[in-house]
């Protein structure tokens, strides 16, 4: 067997030729340790490092948004403990429906009204993290109250 012809070798450029580094002076020169050079950093005019957004910015649609869905969805935890409680006072058990009633049909509403405006908030060009949580959280607590409502509409037939 032969071995592979290899063409011949091209002409490579020279390797960069870099200036000899200065003698770094001895310990007992005054200068042993050179001067670092100036840089911009905090407190000089060219600011070197990103300066932190002001504290106010954000997503104010969307804070609102989180907001309205984490009341509505602890109003209507704190209902669902209380009910027991309702129904050994001596409220009467139709209060307590009719009371029960009146806080799913306010939370349904203003579930929608945390949703859309999630929705809204998530199409700004800010954060979107607490408008993306409203939007869950309305969004399943809409969808928890449709059920329950047509769960209890089908037990009435039954």
């Amino acid at each position: 067997m032969s071995e592979p012809v290899q063409p011949p070798a091209a002409h490579l450029p020279a390797a960069p030729q870099y200036p000899a580094a200065p003698p770094y002076p001895g310990p007992g020169h005054p200068q042993a340790h050179p001067a670092a050079p100036p840089y911009p950093g905090p407190g000089h005019p060219q600011q070197a490092y990103p300066t932190t957004p002001a504290a106010g910015t954000g997503n104010p649609l969307g804070r609102a948004a989180f907001i309205i869905a984490i009341v509505t969805l602890a109003i209507n935890l704190l209902s669902s403990l209380a009910r027991p409680y309702f129904y050994t006072a001596s409220v009467g058990y139709d209060a307590v429906i009719v009371l029960d009633n009146l806080i799913g049909v306010a939370s349904f509403f203003v579930y929608g009204l945390a949703l859309v405006l999630g929705f809204i908030a998530a199409r700004r060009a800010t954060a979107h993290l607490l408008a993306g949580i409203a939007i869950g959280v309305a969004g399943a607590g809409m969808i928890g109250l449709a059920f329950t409502w047509i769960t209890v509409s089908l037990y009435r037939f039954l």
